[in-house]
């Protein structure tokens, strides 16, 4: 038992840095690793080093770097360093058998890589990376050790030199020419810097790395030079047939004696892995980790992931034998650990993966590649997959509650019933995608592309598609309650049944879309753009359509009771039948319109222009059309009951069989219209224009003429009983007045 704490149970290894044990801490019964380190660290000076480093390395927090967890002096004055115990083999043992698949060799330096920079971000040269040290889990993932060589560059405004070991740290064959050549530190801990000598810096561990890239990838270390004198070795290709150039250059580049030619540090290094991977893979097809076979190539697997892939198709199969599983459960941290892992790698590890039924929540997997993969019934719920690539990938059933998805490329996948509600999708590209029955409650996809993306009974209440791109979307039955669809793009948009009450799609473009029979009760469609929509039997009660374009819009049997077009532009568009009383058309422009038995009863025409519109049967009660133009129009057996038609202009047009009655005509232009058989009965005409109006048969009954303009009207037949009419009255030749101006009536009178 050491420090009363740790059960030493079995020595794994040893070496000038002393012992190291597989242990128990029996404290809370983990195992661990500890390294019994020699005597000398007991000295003070060496113990403050230690003590030191072990701050600096306790700052890391990375899954590719040992975790240190303790150190300490045992009261017989053992030294220890207690780290996590990882299974597993190091790349020493892969190195035994002789060379190794290159694959693997560019995956494990792509690894390598990925920890030096987490290393060196925290101020740190490891100074010891050789075979020995790189541990491979057994899920693949790479694990540096060795926390005793680990040099702190700065820790709290110290620099911390290493204990000397004769001179230089370390295996010489692995060492770069500046550890070699830099002069023996003293055992002493300086506090007047806080930088490191400029000769030795993160670029040594990229020499040693290179190192051991050689050996991995030829069996042997590489010949450059005595330890004092380290020259640019031959290329492995020279030893090893059949490598491309790009892996020769990565070797030497970081093989160079000058640190000043290698790559600036550990990122630039991982590019150059990834660019040798690239060149090793091109031409030919290596991947392993596939869903099921779909047309076209499978892309290669990237540096590092076979045994990754390996790893998780273990535990993808051991999760999906018991299907209740919990987040904090150590298979589901390793698996969501595994895929985030291979989503960083270049090359596309998960393209066409099988990820069906797994818990990745809260996975983060932003720019990762899943094109094609198999994601059904997945749980993604919280997961950051923005700028993702998931084309033609399938997500049926799958829970993607609050994930994030902006700018990800979903074009071509299948969404059917998957759940994104509160989902953010914001500029993500949907063209083409399977949405249906989709639960995307509130979810946000302002900016979004859905360019011919089937939504069919899709829930998309309080959605918010704000400037989306909705062009031949097919949204049959969708339900949009609510929805802000905003500057949409929904021309040509097939919303057959859909729902959209209370939606909001001002400035929207609806261009050519298919509305028949949608609900917009209560809807924004300001200034929206309706040209050559189908809106047959829509529901648009209560909708605002303040300057909407509706130019050929098809509004047969559409309801748009107390619907606001304020402004509206509706030229041409068919209304036959449709329901719009109480609506309000002040200014409206319905110029050629068809609203053949349209009910526009106490509509609000004010201003309107429905010139040559088709009114034909329509009903207008107790409409406001107050300075509307209808020249030209077609009001044939019209009801016009009790419509305020001050002002109109309805010259030419056509009110044969309309009716008028009780309508306040006053001051209208109705010059050469056909009123043939209007009922215009207590109709007011005051200063009315009907000079050349056909009012053969028309019913005038107790209808006032006050002051109208009759020169030239055709008056055969009409009933005159009782109206009201005044000396300036203007009465077509041969209708005389015998009895003139009735007294009581001031300038009233009745014609005979």
């Amino acid at each position: 038992m050491l420090a009363g704490r740790y059960r030493l149970a079995e020595e794994l290894g040893r070496g000038a840095r002393g012992v190291v044990w597989r242990g128990v801490d029996e404290r809370i019964g983990r195992p661990v690793a500890v390294r019994v380190l020699p005597p000398a660290y007991g000295e003070p000076q060496a113990y403050e080093r230690l003590a030191a480093e072990a701050r600096a390395l306790g700052r890391l927090r990375d899954r590719r770097v040992a975790e240190l967890w303790d150190y300490g002096q045992a009261a017989d004055g053992t030294v220890y360093v207690v780290t996590e115990l990882v299974d597993g083999h190091t790349l020493a043992h892969a190195a035994a058998g002789g060379p190794a698949e290159v694959a693997w060799v560019l995956g494990w330096a792509w690894q390598v890589c990925q920890a030096l920079e987490v290393t060196h971000a925290a101020g740190l040269v490891h100074r010891g990376i050789r075979p020995t040290n790189v541990m491979l889990a057994d899920g693949g993932a790479v694990k540096l050790l060795d926390t005793g060589i680990a040099w702190a560059v700065h820790d709290a405004g110290r620099r911390l030199r290493p204990v000397p070991e004769g001179g230089a740290t370390g295996v010489q064959a692995y060492m770069a020419p500046e550890q070699l050549t830099a002069p023996a530190a003293a055992p002493t801990i300086d506090t007047t810097t806080t930088t490191a000598p400029a000769a030795v810096d993160g670029r040594a561990d990229l020499y040693a790395l290179g190192c051991v890239l050689h050996r991995l990838l030829t069996g042997a270390l590489p010949a450059h030079g005595a330890a004092d004198r380290r020259v640019l070795p031959p290329p492995p290709s020279t030893l090893r047939a059949g490598l491309p150039g790009e892996v020769d250059a990565l070797v030497l580049a970081l093989l160079d004696p000058d640190p000043a030619r290698r790559p600036n540090d550990a990122t630039a290094a991982a590019d150059r892995v990834t660019d040798a991977w690239r060149a090793w893979t091109r031409d030919c097809d290596r991947g392993l980790f596939a869903a099921a076979p779909r047309t076209g190539a499978a892309k290669a697997p990237a540096p590092g992931c076979l045994p990754a892939l390996e790893r998780l198709d273990t535990l993808a199969g051991q999760l999906r034998k018991h299907p209740i599983w919990d987040r904090r459960m150590p298979q589901v941290r390793e698996l969501r650990h595994l895929v985030e892992d291979l989503a960083q790698l270049p090359g596309g590890p998960l393209h066409r993966a099988d990820l069906g039924g797994l818990p990745l929540d809260g996975a983060q997997l932003s720019g990762v590649d899943l094109a094609d993969a198999d994601l059904t019934d997945v749980s993604l719920t919280h997961a950051d997959l923005t700028r993702a690539s998931l084309t033609g990938a399938i997500l049926h059933n799958a829970c993607l509650h609050f994930a994030d998805l902006s700018d990800a490329n979903l074009a071509e996948a299948h969404l059917t019933c998957t759940a994104l509600p509160r989902a953010i999708l914001r500029e993500a590209n949907l063209a083409g995608a399977k949405l249906n029955e989709a639960y995307l409650y509130c979810a946000d996809l302002s900016g979004a592309h859905l360019g011919g993306a089937r939504l069919p009974d899709a829930d998309l209440t309080c959605a918010n598609l704000a400037g989306a791109d909705l062009r031949g979307a097919y949204m049959y039955r969708a339900n949009l309650n609510e929805a802000n669809l905003h500057e949409a793009d929904l021309a040509h948009t097939y919303l057959h049944h859909a729902k959209l009450s209370r939606a909001s799609l001002r400035k929207a473009d609806l261009s050519g879309a298919d509305l028949s029979e949608a609900t917009l009760y209560d809807a924004n469609l300001d200034r929206a753009n309706l040209t050559g929509a189908t809106l047959t039997g829509a529901d648009l009660s209560d909708a605002t359509l303040y300057e909407a374009t509706l130019h050929d819009v098809e509004l047969t049997r559409a309801t748009l009771t107390k619907a606001n077009l304020l402004g509206a532009r509706l030229t041409r568009a068919n209304l036959a039948e449709a329901r719009l009383d109480r609506a309000d058309l002040c200014r409206a422009n319905l110029a050629d319109a068809n609203l053949t038995e349209a009910d526009l009863s106490g509509t609000d025409l004010c201003q309107a222009n429905l010139t040559r519109a088709n009114l034909t049967d329509a009903r207008m009660t107790d409409a406001r059309m107050s300075s509307a133009d209808l020249t030209g129009a077609t009001l044939c057996r019209a009801n016009l009951y009790d419509a305020d038609l001050l002002s109109a202009q309805l010259s030419g047009a056509d009110l044969n069989g309309a009716d008028l009655s009780r309508a306040d005509l006053r001051l209208a232009n109705m010059s050469e219209a056909d009123l043939t058989g209007v009922n215009l009965y207590r109709a007011d005409l005051t200063g009315a224009q009907l000079n050349g109006a056909d009012l053969s048969g028309a019913d005038l009954r107790l209808a006032d003429l006050t002051r109208a303009d009759l020169t030239g009207a055709h008056l055969t037949g009409a009933d005159l009983t009782g109206v009201r009419w005044s000396q300036e009255t203007q009465w077509p030749t041969g209708v005389t007045c015998p009895e003139g101006p009735l007294p009581q009536s001031g300038d009233a009178g009745r014609p005979s």
